[in-house]
């Protein structure tokens, strides 16, 4: 399964106490009475470990000044009819190779295959591409 890189980045940022967009977050949403405390406790999100390309562990530092491993995973659920209806809808098929492909670039990306399977590849470039008209590619 693959995350866009754009999604995991935007989150990491919304959690960095430098970039946070959780400070906006909590002025416009929380009680006053609980903001302080939600942003001492953000406040203290460190130790950013990038685990594989769809998740990360980070910590928080609670009031008593024990330290909360959090880790973050990403996830694309991905729509796979099993019955007939799926195996004609393009539209579906297309996203599952568009899916497919990025998670085996990203997972290149990070280093989990020393080189890329380019049957599989072509598995899902086919998939991409069944049912397109040649003539568009010209």
């Amino acid at each position: 399964m693959v995350a866009s890189k754009k999604k995991i980045d935007s989150w990491t940022r919304y959690l960095c106490p430098e970039q946070g967009g959780w400070k906006s977050y909590v002025q416009g949403n929380k009680n006053p009475e609980n903001q302080e405390v939600i942003n001492e406790l953000m406040s203290s999100y460190g130790d950013y470990k990038q685990l594989t390309h769809n998740q990360f562990d980070c910590n928080f530092s609670i009031d008593n000044g024990i330290k909360v491993a959090v880790r973050n995973f990403f996830l694309d659920l991905t729509f796979r009819p099993a019955d007939k209806s799926g195996d004609n809808a393009k539209k579906h098929c297309h996203n599952r190779a568009i899916n497919e492909l990025k998670s085996i670039y990203f997972e290149y990306l990070q280093g989990g295959q020393k080189e890329l399977d380019t049957e599989e590849v072509l598995k899902y470039l086919e998939m991409l591409c069944r049912g397109a008209d040649p003539d568009d590619y010209h």
